[in-house]
């Protein structure tokens, strides 16, 4: 299912594989994310209200970006939404996989 923007919703995704490593770590870290990245990462990053993504190669989105984060009130909570959402979507998911890669 695609979202109104046509993007697919991340847990309909392939899973962890499909996320940046750096993100993979941010995000059970409880760390806010500001990116610059395409694909699937960035769809997690805005279903999981963590942080700020613009498309990649753009840096002058980058930059209003990271002024919205240094003016942002909600720094912790997005934190603590990147550490829920990796919790709720891919523990078990990192789980499957790793299950999948050891059956095949």
């Amino acid at each position: 299912m695609q979202a109104k923007d046509g993007t697919r919703n991340a847990q309909e995704s392939r899973g962890l594989s499909d996320v940046d490593k750096r993100h993979k770590a941010y995000m059970p870290a409880g760390k806010p994310i500001i990116g610059a990245i395409d694909g699937e990462t960035r769809v997690v990053i805005a279903e999981a209200k963590c942080g700020f993504c613009g498309k990649a190669d753009d840096e002058t989105e980058l930059a209003e970006n990271i002024k919205k984060f240094i003016g942002s009130d909600n720094i912790l909570e997005m934190g603590k939404n990147a550490r829920r959402y990796y919790e709720e979507n891919f523990d078990k998911m990192l789980f499957m996989d790793k299950l999948e890669f050891n059956l095949i």
